[in-house]
């Protein structure tokens, strides 16, 4: 299969939380065009279970839908840090709970056609209720416990308007163990 070849490549938007580049490419058929791409961190989407293997989830206000979306703990790896301290970092952050038993459960690419963000998955075993909850000036999160995986499955069929795709890809990837 014949790939692409990339003539030339510029960011035309460079904000606090991603980067837009242009790229002028020559597509397998000979003609030239131009391909956008969304330059954004990497993220981890983190399946919290509890001491009694309740799972948490969150319903997440998202203000590009203006609705809010049924997720597992989820955000943006840092610079600094390794998939496995975002989730830990997130886990502290979203929920207030803690996990000694954090263990990566696979990957996924979002949306490779337009982005290059990686979804690392984690399942967090044994969480316990620490600390307060932080979140960003972004983040409206409501969080609850389903006491198993049918309760969780009824939430995932009747949730309003939306699941996000990385959490039913994380949920996939957990069943596959």
């Amino acid at each position: 299969m014949k790939s692409f070849s990339t003539l030339n490549s510029k960011i035309v938007l460079d904000t606090p939380s991603y980067k837009l580049e242009k790229r002028r490419v020559i597509v397998p058929d000979g003609s030239e065009v131009d391909w956008y791409i969304q330059r954004h961190p990497d993220v981890v989407i983190v399946i919290p279970r509890s001491t009694d293997k309740q799972f948490l989830l969150q319903r997440n206000y998202k203000h590009v839908i203006d609705a809010m979306v049924l997720e597992f703990c989820t955000g943006i790896i840092e610079d600094t840090e390794t998939p496995e301290e975002a989730a830990k970092r997130e886990l502290k952050e979203e929920t207030g709970c803690t996990s000694k038993d954090i263990k990566k459960i696979g990957q996924a690419l979002a949306a490779p056609n337009s982005n290059d963000i990686t979804y690392h998955f984690f399942i967090a075993e044994n969480c316990i209720k620490t600390h307060d909850t932080s979140f960003d000036v972004s983040e409206h999160i409501e969080s609850f416990w389903v006491k198993d995986e049918q309760a969780l499955h009824r939430e995932i069929k009747s949730s309003e308007p939306f699941v996000t795709t990385a959490s039913l890809a994380a949920w996939g990837a957990y069943k596959m163990l």
